[in-house]
């Protein structure tokens, strides 16, 4: 039979035992503590949020700052640009992604964003920087090239001139300028190379061989994939992020072209109207954080704006240095002539030429 004084010590070690296996207060926050006091709206592109990026940029943000991201994605950029036109302070619009700079040539966006935002680009390359429209925050960036299907394709065009031979007939995809940032990218390239009268020659020479005109990255990517075309402009870090993301069809190369290339580049911004411009300007400082922009690579495909992000060695050997051709447009001259670049392009596809249904793709050997 236990004493009095046993018992009392057995409660004791009961006690002590129950208040170290018990998290502490400091360790397990209160339910109250831990939900969100915060809330900021993105616009994005569909192919930024299908690729994971949104949701591996966002979820370490949410979790370090206490909040909640809501994003709203669109299929292009022209749908994107066209939806900011519309927002209102009620819809609570905080960051822009996608933008890119082939679309922020052409069109004044200084409207919609804030300069005052205070975010450091120190970090990041002066070239890249829009100096001019301070409020775009570029976060990736990436060199043109010409993708194809090495299974359709044995042995790519490396120049323009290469690419008008008609062994290439219905093998190429274009996305649509009007409506695609990776798509006026690719009509800038052309004029930047060859002028407002050599461009016309050169697309016109090109007509047979363009399979379609798509209007989105990842539907151009997938008729690339599947074989139901041989030829895509895309980015020189395309090739090794698909055998990186998707090895069984990393069947996906890369040309760049002798006469040289242009530079894709991705900005953020404030919207004007956001209610959290400070919660705001810290997501995009987290967007353009070093061991952040490892995303833009393994997720996108693009290259890291930051000077400090340490590179994966694939992604490193390739020669991002090729020699661009973005300084030959002023954003002058590409506002004032866009209208007519891109009139001339609907009217290219508008006769003798039937934009075909994904259904009516023949499939070609893969």
């Amino acid at each position: 039979m236990r004493t009095p004084l046993s018992v009392s010590i057995l409660l004791i070690i009961i006690v002590l035992f129950g208040i170290t296996a018990c998290p502490s207060g400091k360790d397990q926050l209160p339910e109250a503590e831990i939900t969100p006091v915060h809330k900021i709206r993105i616009y994005a592109l569909d192919w930024h949020q299908q690729s994971g990026f949104n949701s591996a940029v966002i979820s370490e943000f949410e979790r370090q700052n206490r909040c909640a991201v809501e994003v709203i994605s669109f299929p292009t950029t022209a749908e994107l640009l066209a939806a900011l036109e519309k927002v209102s302070a009620e819809d609570s619009l905080d960051v822009v992604l996608g933008l890119d700079n082939a679309f922020s040539l052409s069109t004044d966006l200084s409207a919609y964003f804030r300069s005052d935002h205070d975010i450091s680009l120190s970090r990041i390359e002066r070239r890249i920087r829009n100096e001019a429209e301070p409020f775009l925050i570029p976060y990736a960036r990436a060199n043109v090239a010409l993708l194809y299907n090495q299974r359709v394709i044995n042995d790519p065009p490396e120049s323009f001139g290469e690419l008008q031979d008609s062994r290439f007939m219905n093998q190429l995809i274009c996305l649509d300028p009007a409506v695609s940032g990776v798509g006026r990218t690719h009509l800038l390239w052309s004029l930047a190379l060859f002028g407002e009268d050599g461009y016309r020659q050169l697309w016109s020479s090109l007509r047979k061989n363009i399979r379609g005109n798509v209007k989105s990255w990842n539907e151009g990517l997938s008729m690339l994939q599947k074989g139901e075309a041989g030829l895509m402009i895309g980015f020189s870090g395309t090739e090794i992020w698909l055998s990186e993301t998707d090895p069984a069809r990393s069947n996906v190369k890369a040309s760049r072209f002798k006469e040289g290339s242009y530079q894709y580049v991705e900005y953020s911004a404030i919207h004007h109207l956001s209610p959290q411009p400070e919660l705001s300007a810290k997501f995009i400082e987290h967007l353009i954080d070093p061991v952040t922009q490892l995303h833009t690579i393994y997720k996108l495909g693009l290259f890291p704006v930051n000077d400090t992000t340490i590179m994966p060695a694939k992604y490193a050997s390739i020669p991002f240095s090729t020699y661009v051709l973005n300084d030959r447009l002023s954003n002058d001259a590409v506002r004032e002539g866009m209208e007519g670049w891109l009139l001339f392009w609907e009217h290219l596809f508008s006769y003798g030429f039937t934009r075909s249904h994904p259904s009516t793709h023949r499939s070609l050997p893969t």
